[in-house]
């Protein structure tokens, strides 16, 4: 089971997204991939609710992440920000490609979508000095 509250799943904050953009995109689709990507914000507070970043992986469309505040899910925010990065992804691209976590809630979503489950991905760890 995976356990969604690990530090690394945390909050995208625009701080985070942007320098996810330098670090992870492709720099020839970095326009496109910021178009496709969503940054959704409380309407009352202006902050930072849930995030969606798609970036390129061996010339695919790829969703690098997709986060939304436990307090905001369940009102189709991850639905409305995935949509639009199909829709403009899909104008150049045949598939998209995400990784999920077996026992993650997000594959039902995933599922409702249209993504097809593959076979399971290994990770494996280098061990330094072997």
């Amino acid at each position: 089971q995976a356990n969604i509250k690990d530090p690394w799943h945390k909050p995208v904050t625009l701080e985070g997204f942007m320098r996810g953009t330098k670090r992870y995109f492709n720099p020839e689709m970095v326009d496109k991939v910021l178009v496709a990507s969503s940054i959704c914000c409380e309407e009352r507070t202006g902050n930072p609710v849930g995030g969606c970043m798609i970036s390129m992986d061996e010339a695919f469309p790829f969703v690098y992440d997709l986060h939304i505040l436990e307090k905001h899910r369940r009102k189709g925010i991850g639905t409305a920000m995935m949509k639009k990065a199909m829709r403009i992804m899909s104008k150049d691209h045949g598939y998209m490609r995400l990784f999920v976590i077996d026992g993650n809630p997000a594959a039902k979503l995933y599922d409702k979508l249209g993504f097809i489950a593959g076979s399971p991905v290994f990770i494996m760890n280098y061990k330094l000095g072997d």
